[in-house]
């Protein structure tokens, strides 16, 4: 009887356990949707400055031939600088190599290009926007983003400012990189300062 009664209070104090571990593993998760759900909150107060030009920009429809009425064959490069920037930070991308010749870093590239689709997935204003593609390296990440409209300083001015109002990614110089053809801009995030 004894034997009985040690092996149900062994389980009882298994299962208590357990569900003191499944308890603090919700309340973690709670405290971490409490701080999303707050930073999502400031990102939209941020940014309905831009929210009309960006609504423009999704809804406007590509000219006939499908390009920018400005073409012009070399790259244009707009430096935005976030909130918290200084003016003696300089936005460089690797001395090494260039991006194309750079490897995949797997753990990191993998991981940040899912945090830059959610991202524009959860921006109210961002998701209007179509990503097509999204390719990370060593140092930085590349984002190709349609935009399907004949403004891409102000639509990359308006991108700029959302990026610069997170925290998050106050943390990571960008850029934008592009030849605008086809209505597509690119925007070049580093993974280092």
């Amino acid at each position: 009887m004894r034997y009985l009664t040690a092996i149900g209070t062994f389980l009882l104090a298994a299962y208590s356990i357990y569900l003191n571990t499944i308890i603090s593993d919700l309340e973690f998760e709670r405290d971490n949707l409490e701080e999303r759900i707050a930073a999502l909150s400031s990102n939209i107060k941020a940014s309905d400055n831009v929210k009309p030009h960006l609504e423009e920009v999704a809804i406007s429809r590509p000219k006939p031939n499908g390009k920018f009425a400005d073409e012009n064959s070399t790259n244009q490069y707009t430096e935005i600088k976030t909130p918290k920037e200084s003016d003696e930070r300089t936005i460089t991308p690797s001395k090494d190599k260039g991006f194309n010749e750079q490897s995949v870093d797997e753990t990191w590239a993998f991981e940040f290009s899912d945090q830059i689709h959610y991202f524009f997935m959860e921006n109210e204003i961002l998701n209007k926007l179509r990503v097509t593609n999204i390719d990370c390296r060593e140092t930085a990440c590349r984002v190709d983003i349609y935009i399907n409209k004949d403004e891409p300083i102000e639509t990359a001015t308006a991108i700029g400012k959302i990026f610069g109002s997170d925290e998050h990614w106050q943390a990571h110089p960008f850029y934008f990189n592009s030849t605008p053809e086809d209505g597509v801009i690119r925007v070049e995030i580093n993974r280092y300062k």
